[in-house]
């Protein structure tokens, strides 16, 4: 078996530059296939700054005006990270089709531009490590069932607009037809701070449920999440092991229009500490431990997504999106001056042109502007807005 293996991996290695036809091959009953892509983005800060050191854009973390980086310092940096290559089979069996994926990143490690003396090194990433048996049941790690990959803006920036569900998470995920809808429930992974002083755990898994309908010109997706948190109780005179916990909930609708060779997405969010389940909300969407006259609460953020993108194809060769979002949040006063840092309003824009100048490879250049507004000013010098405006360009190559 062995060498039957090495000899497939080599015919694959071999046949490559031959297209399309090598993209899967047959070991007995089993079929493999292969994706990878190699992909650099360069990207230049054309005002503004960023308190991320990420390469790529972050809305939510947009420096205020008068504080922090000078808007004149100019950024820009290449980046690789993202490229990432993968393998799937599907073998037959007699309780349905037998499915692997298995597909990695190098974006582990911090993307931003420092790393010459380790020649630009980055850490390999599990992106996708699952295994399904027909069409009814998934186990493992992969894009989250609250994701509504159809409503995900096509662009180059490897960070998404602010209110996408832009997650991957381990999972027991079930699937079935009702009508003309398929149905899906999953018990997801939570997201938690582990450790230190304000560490957040959970007991249960996040529970979500998705219907679709349809398929080709349109689609409709409705789902909704169930979230535990237990942190501890900080409040003066409260013991050691005191704790306290909550419960966060959300929901979302996105669809996808076809007409002609354009596309509509569109998706709208909205929750009670939502955090993850809304991009851009970490810190913001989940909670927060309010101590008045001795005695803590938990206090949630309620966040309201809504995300829209346009694409136009012009010929095979080249097409163009622009796309919007807004993520708002609102809390009662309490909350508020707990945490006056925290954004009340972030806005996204964008607009993008790809050029395919062949069957396995583009370029393109993409514009953002981002801004955001907190609930109060954190200092007398410093304003509760900001806003960054950037362009990136992008080479992709893919394997076949």
């Amino acid at each position: 078996m062995t060498k039957k293996i090495s000899a497939a991996l080599l015919a694959v290695a071999l046949a490559a530059p031959l297209g399309a036809s090598a993209q899967e091959i047959k070991l007995g009953d089993t079929t493999l296939r292969f994706n990878a892509f190699a992909e650099m983005a360069l990207v230049y800060v054309l005002s503004g700054a960023s308190n991320t050191g990420d390469l790529y854009q972050a809305g939510p973390d947009v420096v205020l005006d008068n504080s922090g980086p000078d808007p004149k310092l100019h950024t820009r940096g290449l980046g690789v990270a993202y490229s990432r290559f993968g393998l799937s089979s599907n073998t037959p069996s007699k309780v349905g089709a037998i499915g692997m994926r298995i597909e990695g990143d190098f974006a582990l490690s911090s993307n931003g531009t420092a790393g010459q003396t380790f020649t630009n090194s980055k850490a390999f990433r599990v992106r996708h490590a699952y295994g399904t048996v027909g069409d009814w049941l998934l186990l493992g790690q992969t894009w989250s069932t609250f994701a509504d990959l159809n409503a995900f803006a096509d662009q180059m920036d490897e960070n998404p607009t602010v209110n996408l569900a832009a997650l991957r998470a381990p999972m027991i995920r079930v699937t079935f037809p009702a009508g003309p809808a398929k149905i899906q429930f999953a018990a997801e992974n939570p997201y938690a701070t582990l450790s230190g002083p304000a560490a957040t755990r959970y007991t249960l898994p996040d529970l979500i449920g998705r219907v679709d309908f349809g398929a080709g010109p349109a689609a409709l997706s409705v789902r909704g999440v169930v979230r535990q948190f237990i942190t501890r109780d900080t409040s003066t005179g409260a013991a050691a092991d005191a704790e306290l916990s909550g419960y966060g909930f959300g929901g979302a609708v996105g669809c996808a229009l076809k007409f002609g060779g354009d596309t509509l997405a569109l998706d709208a969010s909205y929750g009670s500490a939502m955090g993850p389940y809304q991009y851009g909300n970490y810190g913001t969407g989940d909670f927060l431990v309010v101590t008045t006259a001795g005695t803590a609460s938990i206090e949630k953020w309620s966040t309201l997504g809504l995300s829209a993108a346009f694409t136009h194809v012009w010929n095979p060769q080249w097409r163009t999106n622009v796309l919007g979002s807004l993520l708002s949040a609102s809390a009662d006063t309490a909350i508020q001056n707990a945490n006056t840092g925290a954004n009340k309003q972030v806005i996204g824009v964008a607009a993008n042109t790809y050029y395919s100048f062949a069957k396995n490879a583009w370029v393109g250049l993409e514009v953002w502007y981002n801004s955001r507004t907190t609930f109060a000013t954190a200092t007398a010098a410093q304003d509760n807005k900001g806003s960054e405006f950037r362009a990136l360009a992008t080479t992709h190559f893919d394997l076949f």
